[in-house]
Order: structure tokens, then C-alpha cells, then sequence
């Protein structure tokens, strides 16, 4: 910051540069410079200036225009930087610190999530394509059966017709219902394949149980593609909550199921396994 003074009415005609007294003070300030009295005399009339202010009075003091430097602040040092937290700080570095950490942990547990429910939808969608085409090839076979039928309805109809006709001899006849017997047999045989294969794509329920000391408990398995598995849960027995029951929804087939529990990934003793090690999995055979 800087001050100015204001210049007394009085010495306005020293600050004239054509005044004989402006000469003889630039001559004076010459020669004091010169002597080495000139500082001599800036410390006097600082002083002669501070005792004035302290008394509050200015009036008879002359002064001149100039620039007056107020101190600056103090800079700071190198160890003023270096001075460590307070307690408060470190702990407040310490909690953003950890808030961070579960930040972190936390997003890595939804993209896993999300990865999980990314898989889970995708053997959704083939799993309703699956469906779908299945759909698709019993119509199909419904359409084919009706129409069977409609033929195997006229050749009996013809069949009664020579029968009763007397220009139809007793081969005709027999050839007719001969013809007649064929189809149906083959249509019979359709119609056991096409029930079979309906059968073994319906769902069927498939009760699971695990028996051990747990808090949670899922199956996983190759029945939806080691996604989401399905969750057990305890059944009330006296004396202590040691079993654990899930339903299935299962077609027809072999599947490959394994235990989480508590985190584990464990196997069932009395069930049929295979593969070894970490590696081992349990069988389930769905007829």
C-alpha cells in the first residue's frame, strides 16, 4: 500500500523550479547527501512527525507530496509449509481416506452385479428363443396331425363306401382298410414322439435339500448357465435350523449344480459327482 501527504499552502512556492529558496534547498539536500547528514535528517523529521501524529496535531508541520511504502506482511517460509496436520485435519483425511476405499468397493461390487444380471439376461433370451422354437415345431406338428387326420377321415370313408358297394370286390376293400391301418399306425407313432419330446420340455419341480450348520446357502449351477443360482432356505426343525430346502424348475435332463456356503464353493457328499478337485460338481438327472 502507499500514502500520500498533502503539501502545506504555505511552501507552495518552494516546489517553484525558477525560486531562489527551491535552488538553495536542492543545494543544501546536495551537500548533506554528500556529508552523509541527509539520513541524519530523514530520522529526525520521521520522528519529529510520529510525535506529532501521537499528539494529534499536524497543522504547523510542512510537508511535501511523495510516496510513503507501508511494510509488507511477512512472507511465509519453507517450515511454515511443512507444519503438519492438526488432529482434526488427520482425521479428516483419514475419514475421506476410507469413504473413498468404500467407494471404490462398492463399484467394483455393482459392476460385478451388473456382470451377473448382464450373463443372466442373455441365457434369458435363449433360453426364450429355445422356447419359442419349440413353440413354433409343435404347431407345426399340430398342423400336421390335423391334416393326417382329414386324409385317414376320407379313406375310411371310402372304405365303408366299397364295402357297401357290390362292384367292389372283397380285395378293394381289404386293400382300403389296409391303407387305412398303415397311416394310423404311423400317425400313432408321431404322436408318442411328438408327446415324448412335449413331456421332457415341461418344467418339473425338483426338490433340493442341504443339511449342515450355515448362515446362507445358494445353488449354482449349469441350469441357467452359472449366473444367479437360486437361493435355500432354512427349514424350521426342532432343535436347531440345520436344513436347508429349494425347488428346482427343471426340464428334462443332466445338470451340473455346486453349493455356496457362507462364500464356499462346497459339493454334497451323498450326491453323484463329477470331474475332481475344485473342479467337482454335483450331478442332478432330470427324467
Amino acid at each position: 500500500m502507499v500514502a500520500y501527504c498533502v503539501t502545506d499552502e504555505n511552501t507552495s512556492d518552494i516546489s517553484r523550479p525558477d525560486s531562489d529558496t527551491f535552488k538553495k534547498r536542492v543545494a543544501a539536500a546536495a551537500a548533506a547527501l554528500r556529508s552523509g547528514q541527509a539520513n541524519e535528517s530523514r530520522r529526525k523529521t520521521i520522528s519529529f512527525l510520529d510525535q506529532a501524529s501521537e499528539n494529534g496535531s499536524t497543522e504547523n508541520v510542512p510537508m511535501r507530496v511523495g510516496k510513503v511504502k507501508l511494510p509488507s506482511d511477512k512472507k511465509s517460509t519453507k517450515s511454515d509449509l511443512l507444519t503438519p496436520l492438526s488432529e482434526n485435519e488427520e482425521q479428516m483425511a483419514a475419514s475421506q481416506r476410507r469413504l473413498f476405499d468404500q467407494m471404490v468397493t462398492l463399484r467394483t461390487r455393482l459392476n460385478e452385479r451388473l456382470a451377473a444380471s448382464n450373463k443372466f439376461a442373455m441365457f434369458l433370451e435363449s433360453t426364450l428363443a429355445t422356447r419359442d422354437k419349440d413353440i413354433k415345431h409343435a404347431n407345426e406338428r399340430l398342423v400336421a396331425a390335423l391334416l393326417e387326420i382329414e386324409s385317414l377321415k376320407h379313406i375310411a370313408i371310402e372304405a365303408v363306401e366299397a364295402a357297401e358297394s357290390e362292384s367292389k370286390t372283397k380285395e378293394q376293400v381289404v386293400a382300403r382298410l389296409d391303407t387305412l391301418t398303415k397311416r394310423l399306425d404311423l400317425m400313432h407313432s408321431a404322436l408318442r414322439r411328438d408327446v415324448k419330446n412335449i413331456d421332457a420340455a415341461c418344467i418339473k419341480c425338483v426338490p433340493i435339500r442341504w443339511v449342515g450348520m450355515a448362515s446362507d446357502i445358494r445353488i449354482m449351477g449349469s441350469f441357467d448357465n452359472w449366473t444367479k443360482g437360486i437361493a435355500m432356505s432354512p427349514e424350521f426343525i426342532e432343535g436347531g435350523n440345520n436344513v436347508f430346502v429349494a425347488d428346482l424348475m427343471l426340464t428334462s435332463g443332466t445338470y451340473e449344480i455346486k453349493f455356496v456356503v457362507d462364500g464356499i464353493w462346497q459339493t454334497a457328499p451323498e450326491w453323484a459327482t463329477t470331474g475332481e478337485g475344485l473342479g467337482a460338481n454335483n450331478l442332478i438327472v432330470v427324467e
